[in-house]
């Protein structure tokens, strides 16, 4: 086999990615080191899967429970 270096085009980093600790600066510029295109990981609503910088909320639904159907689902399970 002959030396032969395969390198991917990579595109510069969107606005969005400034703070992740997935960015590898070079002379070039500053690159992803995840993705070759990281403006397409945040387009739309969606949050790019390796964002170190972006802080997740997790929202849990508390359903409202009604006390007395509570209680007599508990007792007809007796």
């Amino acid at each position: 086999m002959a030396n032969k270096e395969n390198k991917i085009a990579r595109l510069a980093i969107d606005d969005r990615c400034e703070g992740c600790n997935n960015i590898a600066a070079t002379e070039e510029g500053n690159f992803c080191s995840k993705y070759a295109d990281p403006a397409f990981h945040w387009e739309g609503d969606q949050i790019c899967a390796f964002a170190t910088h972006v802080k997740r909320e997790v929202k849990v639904n508390t359903k409202k429970l009604n006390p007395l159907k509570a209680s007599k689902r508990y007792q007809g399970h007796k």
